[in-house]
């Protein structure tokens, strides 16, 4: 089997050739369209609760929220630890899952879980919202938004209802961060007197303001096989609207809001603040879901930030403050740069010892033919091209050469030798004579790196991208040493050899 593998690729070396240049081409296609990463694409294993319940303080959220959403998530499936977080107005619960489990699954289970336990949360709390949270996941990209008049306000209203939506709907999209700016908010102010004398309770006045801020379904039209939804608008558009509202009807008439209170427009509390260049201002912080590669998001949003600039550049300046994608980059080119230089240091030192460029050339070419194939890899296996698994094929470029050297310095000996009369013989005989002992000698290297795919945990999915790419090339360039060196040798030293014979004949 051996002598027929290395017999073929001596007598078919175009046939070798050819195989090469697909993998090359597929190598090629693959690197353009793996992703690009700092580090390898961990589980995401975190489900975050959060719960609103504004004007609760601490102690109170703890009691009414936090402990009963802890308890209801107890049934989880897959559950590793609970922890959660109270401040004043709001509960969050953070899920830990156990490595291996399906978070998608988790994250359905856990809204089956929120429909059960929200009917026993008190009566004014937002419904708990449960999404996939990463804590090692940083911000991807994030910019600054100046507003040129300085109006705060209105800048943070544009970015919450026009440009974090623009964001939002890019491919690759994880979350969207708006810190800093002001909120406005309508603050109604009654007189404490008038309300007491009238016999009314802020609880009262609550519901008759809700009720009158809505918007009612009003039916459907039928027009062939379309069906339109009609409602009827019975939201207030000024603050007028609102003093206007009827609370009561007693002796006197009507009873407004205008007759026992005020209102005005004013902001909120700000909760965050964001200053850039001593300035205050407005900061979008992105990060990227699960499969997307930073550097292709980062791009896109670059490409957003441009379109935002021409529709409210007058307005509005839009800077970059962190992109991380400029980070990867620069680690991936220190490396890339390292595995250059190790290449240069191999071949030197090939050369040093084989005499010729010929020679030395043909067993450096192992470098980068394996260096493709963990691209594929890679590619196959749905990895990323981080700085672990390009770490791996740095520490593999010494090792992708000893088979193929011996190859070549073992047909060397065998041609000197004489031990066949036919160059092809030679070749072949040689091949063969050291294929054993580097099969054993690969397969040896190979197996001290599988034991990576079976850690649990932060260790398994750290370290199987390295592992992948030292073990692919590894095992090609054992591949290539009894397949593309015997054939490569062939085609370059048989015209040599056949002068060589010519000259001896004619003497």
């Amino acid at each position: 089997m051996k002598k027929s593998i290395v017999s073929f690729s001596v007598n078919h070396p175009i046939s070798v050739l050819m195989v090469i240049l697909a993998i090359i081409l597929l190598g090629v296609i693959s690197v353009f369209n793996i992703k690009v990463d700092f580090l390898p694409s961990l589980q995401e294993r975190n489900i975050l609760i959060t719960t609103e319940f504004e004007g609760i303080s601490c102690d109170e959220m703890q009691k009414l929220i936090t402990i009963p959403v802890e308890d209801s998530f107890t049934s989880l499936k897959g559950i590793k630890n609970i922890n959660s977080v109270t401040r004043d107005g709001i509960s969050l619960v953070n899920i830990e899952l156990h490595w291996g489990t399906d978070i998608d699954l988790a994250l359905s289970e856990s809204r089956e879980i929120i429909d059960s336990c929200y009917i026993t949360l008190p009566s004014g709390c937002e419904k708990p919202i449960a999404k996939i949270y990463n804590p090692l996941q940083t911000d991807t990209i994030s910019f600054a938004v100046i507003p040129k008049d300085n109006d705060l306000s209105y800048c943070r209203y544009l970015i919450d209802n026009e440009i974090k939506q623009r964001i939002q709907r890019i491919k690759g999209v994880g979350s969207v961060t708006v810190t800093g700016g002001e909120k406005e908010e309508i603050q109604i102010l009654l007189h404490k007197s008038e309300v007491e004398s009238k016999k009314l309770t802020l609880d009262t006045i609550s519901n008759i303001l809700a009720s009158s801020n809505f918007e009612y379904p009003a039916g459907t039209i039928r027009e062939g096989n379309k069906e339109i939804l009609l409602k009827t608008s019975g939201l207030y558009s000024n603050i007028n609207q609102i003093l206007d509202t009827p609370l009561a009807y007693n002796e006197g008439g009507v009873l407004r809001i205008s007759d026992i209170g005020t209102v005005k427009k004013t902001s909120k509390e700000k909760d965050s603040f964001f200053i850039y260049n001593g300035c205050e201002a407005i900061s979008i912080e992105i990060k990227k879901n699960a499969t997307t590669s930073p550097i292709v998001l980062s791009k896109n949003i670059k490409n957003e930030i441009k379109n935002l600039q021409n529709l409210y550049g007058k307005n509005y300046d839009f800077l970059i403050t962190n992109d991380a994608s400029i980070q990867i980059k620069s680690s991936i080119f220190q490396l890339l740069l390292s595995a250059l230089i190790g290449i240069i240091i191999t071949f030197a030192i090939l050369f040093f010892f084989f005499r010729t460029l010929r020679t030395s050339l043909v067993v450096a070419s192992l470098i980068p033919l394996s260096m493709i194939t963990s691209f594929i890899s890679l590619y196959v296996f749905n990895k990323s091209l981080n700085l672990l698994s390009l770490a791996g094929i740095t520490v593999g470029i010494g090792m992708v050469i000893d088979n193929s050297t011996v190859v070549v310095e073992n047909i060397q000996r065998w041609i000197s030798e004489k031990k066949s009369n036919s160059f092809v013989n030679n070749i072949i005989g040689a091949t063969t004579e050291v294929i054993l002992s580097s099969l054993g000698s690969s397969l040896t290297t190979i197996v001290v790196f599988i034991p990576f795919f079976f850690l649990d945990g932060l260790l398994g999915e750290i370290f199987s991208d390295m592992a992948i790419t030292i073990i692919s090339s590894i095992l090609f360039s054992c591949i290539l040493s009894m397949t593309y060196i015997p054939a490569i040798v062939f085609l370059l030293y048989k015209n040599k050899v056949v002068t060589k014979s010519n000259k001896a004949e004619r003497s």
